[in-house]
């Protein structure tokens, strides 16, 4: 996942089958985010990929609560 995270390369170069792929993946709403951040170039698009990954811990977060409960009460 990291690799396609756009970390290291530019994903509007890729095929459109994998930018779609890409687009899925939760870290490269993180690099997003981070890369603007660090470069000050924040707008409003960003509030896009927020709301992406409060919505996928909001998701996801009750699944990991209950298998961590279970590795630990078993």
């Amino acid at each position: 996942m990291f690799f396609f995270s756009g970390a290291f390369f530019p994903v509007d170069r890729l095929p459109s089958y994998l930018q779609v792929a890409i687009w899925i993946t939760p870290l490269y709403h993180v690099v997003t985010l981070a890369r603007s951040l660090t470069y000050g170039t924040l707008s409003w698009s960003l509030l896009v990929d927020v709301a992406y990954i409060a919505a996928l811990t909001l998701a996801l977060a009750p699944l990991a609560v209950r298998l961590l409960n279970r590795q630990l009460t078993s």
